[in-house]
């Protein structure tokens, strides 16, 4: 689904056309391929709709009207950024969706209540090491500052890339989701990037793209993110 940005030219678009359907929601005017709902395709798309769901029926079944309204005041305080740098208002149950969906997957137990803070430092750079022999591949990740005892790091990272292809948003896949765990640092990733993408084989000079921020596992909150798209090379020598 992309976000669309209407102009003078046109204030509302709607319906379906040749198999693109045009609409709105609180996020703003959108644009999306017509398709037919399909079932998951992998452990990690499964995993991730498990959450998903496992959260909206907390916010249906479990939370209170007194806290659904909490959630709700929270959101309005709280915008968020769309792709064109619009702030929007999300609704109280993707406001706890969002906070909670990011939890979970760092191994953390869903809040009722939402987080009285919601900042965290910058990261202050991002450091990516990334080397094959052939044989063993080496894949480590260090943010610029030391972390506190409530920080760890939100990781994503892509399959082995050609140099002349670009990076996209749709080839990052998150690593904290094969453990279900907060992430230590220096982060080793290498086991947990090749459970992501096997059968997936990295090589010298190809390309990995790294995406990481700081999270604060009490709130959900996290910091910008920092990327890296950095050529494989081979270990140094002794």
């Amino acid at each position: 689904m992309a976000l669309m940005k209407l102009g003078a030219l046109a204030q509302d678009v709607r319906g379906s056309l040749n198999g693109t359907v045009f609409s709105r929601n609180r996020g703003g005017a959108y644009v999306r391929s017509k398709v037919s709902p399909c079932q998951p395709i992998s452990q990690w798309s499964g995993g991730a709709r498990g959450i998903f769901k496992s959260i909206s029926q907390a916010w249906s079944c479990t939370l209170t009207d007194v806290e659904r309204g909490a959630w709700e005041a929270w959101a309005a305080l709280h915008p968020i950024s769309n792709v064109f740098g619009d702030a929007v208002i999300l609704p109280g149950v993707a406001a706890y969706q969002a906070v909670n969906a990011r939890l979970s997957q760092v191994g953390i137990a869903p809040l009722t209540d939402p987080p009285e803070s919601w900042a965290v430092p910058d990261m202050e750079g991002l450091t990516v090491v990334s080397t094959w022999s052939g044989t063993v591949l080496v894949l480590t990740v260090t943010p610029g500052r030391a972390l506190t005892e409530h920080e760890g790091l939100y990781v994503l990272a892509t399959r082995p890339l050609p140099g002349s292809r670009g990076v996209l948003a749709r080839d990052f896949r998150l690593l904290n989701s094969v453990a279900r765990d907060i992430i230590a640092t220096p982060y080793a990733c290498a086991p947990a990037w090749i459970s992501r993408f096997y059968p997936l084989a990295p090589a010298v000079d190809l390309f990995l793209g790294v995406q990481a921020c700081v999270i604060n596992v009490q709130t959900g909150a996290t910091s910008a993110f920092i990327a890296v798209h950095q050529k494989i090379v081979a270990p140094a020598g002794p």
